[in-house]
């Protein structure tokens, strides 16, 4: 029998305060004719996006072997708004109704979900939902094609904005599609030079908290398996103003290259930063990636 782990993330910052109510455009939208296109083997989509996409792919296991499926998560940040591609293979033959039930249970403790739109691409129907976490305006868009299910996933801006009209009207589903191949890996790091300089605060500080679009479980390593071994490693950094996770210090690690896996998921991360009178700011956060045999 395959063993099993359970990697989970914990904020451990005091609660904020009220959040302010945005405003039509939080930052000056990047020029998007700098972005460029992205697909990943095997795959049926290709996206634009701002930058080199962090990817994680894992395989879900279960007792029916109908359903294990490979599942994988891209993150892309730029100029406030952060992106969000997950691709699911299909092989129980899930309609798009079912997986939308499956992922709103999910990703709703926080989420308010609105007005949601009958859309199409290429030929394969979908659906559009207008979300907000925090008072922070998003969009997610599902669609079934052949093989998969896909859920294509924007924050930090509203829906007319130019950003977020630029990385939903590129998406495209089908075979055989063009784009630089995305592989497992952190991807582009936001720049971080302009917010080196400025102040960081604490999470209770700030008007609006820090809005995680994506956080990768941490695989677990072949050795920390045999060895049994369980627990939680917990790390601290800054969550910058530019999208960047910089300043990572372990308070607590684990043997085995289990810190090791924390960290590299932790660069995978991203994130629309917190907001301070009207302001994107950095803040530092605390982190626990609790390992767990089953």
């Amino acid at each position: 029998m395959r063993t099993l782990v359970v990697a989970s993330v914990i904020y451990l910052t005091a609660t904020v305060c009220a959040a302010q109510q945005p405003t039509q455009s939080l930052v000056s939208p990047s020029p998007v004719q700098q972005w460029q296109r992205y697909t990943v083997k095997g795959e049926e989509f290709s996206v634009s996006l701002p930058a080199l996409p962090a990817m994680t792919t894992q395989k879900f296991t279960n007792l029916n072997p109908r359903l294990n499926r490979i599942v994988r998560v891209l993150g892309s940040y730029g100029s406030g708004v952060a992106y969000a591609v997950h691709a699911f293979e299909n092989p129980q033959n899930q309609s798009l109704e079912e997986f939308i039930d499956y992922i709103k249970p999910r990703r709703s403790r926080l989420r308010e979900w609105k007005e949601a739109t009958d859309i199409s691409v290429n030929g394969f129907s979908g659906k559009q939902i207008v979300l907000s976490e925090r008072d922070v305006p998003g969009v997610v868009q599902f669609f079934r094609t052949k093989n998969h299910l896909y859920q294509f996933e924007a924050f930090g801006a509203f829906v007319a904005d130019p950003r977020m009209q630029e990385f939903f009207s590129s998406v495209v589903l089908g075979k055989k599609l063009d784009g630089i191949e995305v592989k497992d890996g952190v991807g582009a790091q936001p720049d971080d030079s302009q917010s080196q300089s400025g102040p960081v605060i604490v999470g209770k500080d700030a008007d609006r908290k820090v809005v995680v679009l994506t956080k990768p479980e941490p695989s677990y390593t072949e050795s920390a398996r045999q060895a049994g071994t369980k627990g939680a490693v917990v790390l601290k950094a800054v969550f910058a103003s530019t999208g960047a996770v910089r300043d990572v210090q372990v308070v607590s690690g684990l043997p085995f290259g289990l810190t090791e896996k924390a960290l590299a998921a932790l660069k995978q991360i991203r994130f629309v930063p917190a907001m301070k009178d009207g302001q994107l700011v950095s803040v530092h956060l605390q982190l626990e990636y609790n390992f767990n045999l089953y």
